[in-house]
């Protein structure tokens, strides 16, 4: 068996986490602006709860703790869906890549 040419120790295992963290992020706010930019707002209250929250480096999460924001996003039986979560990360996959790959 060869030996490899070179060997190395990971010292800081997050370094690429941390390394990629504002890039994320930047990421997350244009989904973030991009959603707002869809969703359709009567009082603005369903605009107004979308938030980014950063779960750790290189991890964000966009939310809206809105109780109806899914009814407004898939619809129901007597109104239509409106989905601008889905429309937004169909064009963020467009413009960034399906992510990981499992």
């Amino acid at each position: 068996m060869a030996k490899p040419a070179a060997a190395y120790k990971v010292l800081d295992s997050h370094a690429p986490r941390r390394a990629t963290d504002a890039d994320i992020a930047n990421a997350a706010m244009d989904l973030w602006t991009d959603i707002g930019n869809r969703t359709p707002v009567d009082t603005g209250t369903l605009l107004r709860g979308w938030q980014v929250v950063k779960v750790k480096d290189s991890l964000y999460h966009v939310v809206n703790e809105v109780y109806y924001a899914r009814f407004v996003e898939f619809g129901t039986s007597d109104s239509r869906a409106v989905p601008a979560v889905g429309q937004a990360l169909a064009s963020a996959r467009r413009r960034y890549g399906r992510g990981r790959r499992r």
